[in-house]
């Protein structure tokens, strides 16, 4: 995170599945599987309550009120191995991850105003993508 924005919640999610990359081979788009779809969010919803429990007041309402702030994402990769990727087809396989959290904070993810990716460490055991959230300190 950078100085002016504060964390308010890290998970770790599975690398993206290869249905979810849209340019994969020789820039030819493929069509997303709802069935990919559904399992990305649905993971990363699990990830985001786990993440988040103690987060909630007893009414159920998340603190603090991120509604109005500025969010920034950072994203660290730890792939099976060194081989390159683009930057710009992994934010599009994590777009419903990023969907999911999104709709778990109750933000729009049109707040998100500052996106930061992090080339990590090779994990050949658990191959993963850490997604860091936080929000614009009050002034």
């Amino acid at each position: 995170m950078t100085t002016n924005y504060g964390s308010i919640l890290t998970i770790s999610i599975p690398w993206p599945e290869k249905a979810l990359w849209i340019n994969r081979r020789a820039g030819h788009n493929y069509h997303l599987s709802t069935a990919a779809k559904d399992a990305q969010m649905t993971a990363t919803s699990i990830a985001v309550i786990e993440a988040m429990r103690d987060q909630y007041d007893a009414a159920g309402i998340l603190r603090p009120d991120l509604e109005r702030r500025s969010l920034e994402m950072v994203v660290t990769t730890h792939k099976i191995n060194k081989a390159p990727f683009d930057l710009d087809n992994l934010l599009g396989a994590l777009k419903y991850a990023q969907d999911g959290i999104c709709s778990m904070l109750r933000v729009n993810d049109a707040q998100i105003d500052k996106v930061t990716v992090i080339r990590g460490s090779v994990d050949k055991r658990n191959p993963h993508v850490v997604i860091e959230i936080g929000a614009r300190l009050a002034q």
